[in-house]
Order: structure tokens, then sequence, then C-alpha cells
């Protein structure tokens, strides 16, 4: 496979998880769960397999770009912002008060991934 076609995919996972991350701080803002008790499950689930992409797709990237052991900083950036990512679940789930300020550290997260994966700071 090619390195756009691992870009591409990797993207469609980071969409997923930001688009889970945000639905479930809505829903945990202003949801009724026991009206649509389906809905943090789901975005919950969609959230864990945009992770999964999100990880298969860059270790691909990671493979194509010739990139080994030890990593470069910019891999580790985006290893850290996936791992908090993935706790930010947890938070939401048990502090809803917190659901907007976890949204816009979020936000900055995916942001300071775009950036360590633009200009790949510590070298390729």
């Amino acid at each position: 496979m090619t390195l756009e076609f691992y870009r591409v995919v990797h993207l469609i996972g980071v969409f997923l998880t930001i688009m889970s991350l945000s639905g479930l701080c809505v829903f945990a803002s202003v949801g009724n769960k026991e009206e649509k008790p389906m809905w943090p499950r789901l975005l919950t689930a969609l959230h864990g397999i945009g992770l999964v992409v999100v990880l298969v797709a860059g270790f691909g990237l990671l493979a194509k770009m010739k990139v080994d052991w030890p990593w470069p900083t910019f891999v580790w950036i985006k290893f850290v912002v996936w791992l908090v990512m993935g706790g930010i679940v947890v938070l939401i789930k048990r502090a809803p008060r917190l659901a907007l300020p976890l949204w816009w550290i979020s936000l900055a997260l995916a942001s300071a991934a775009a950036w360590a994966a633009k200009m790949h700071p510590g070298g390729l």
C-alpha cells in the first residue's frame, strides 16, 4: 500500500476519534443518558475504532517512511497525544462537568499532533 493510502486512512481515524470525542463531550454536557442510552456506547465504540485505525495507519506510515527505532521526537509527540486522547473518554464519563474544557484540550492535542506531523521536530 502507498504512503498516501496510509495518510488518508490515518486522517480518517483522526476524524473519527475527534468526532466521537466531540459527541461524547456534548452528550455529557447536555444529554439525557436515560433517554438515549445507545449514544454513549456508540460514541465510545467509535472512539476506540478511531484510535485503532490511527495507530495501525500511523505505524504503516512509519514503515513506509522508513522511520526506525529510536523514534524521532515527532513520533513520540504523536504517540503521547494518542495515549491522552484515549484517556479523555474516561474523564468525560467520570466528570461530565469537565466536558467543555476536555473538548478544548482534545482540540489542542489534535493541533499539536498535526503540528508534529507537519514540522517533524527532532528530524526525520
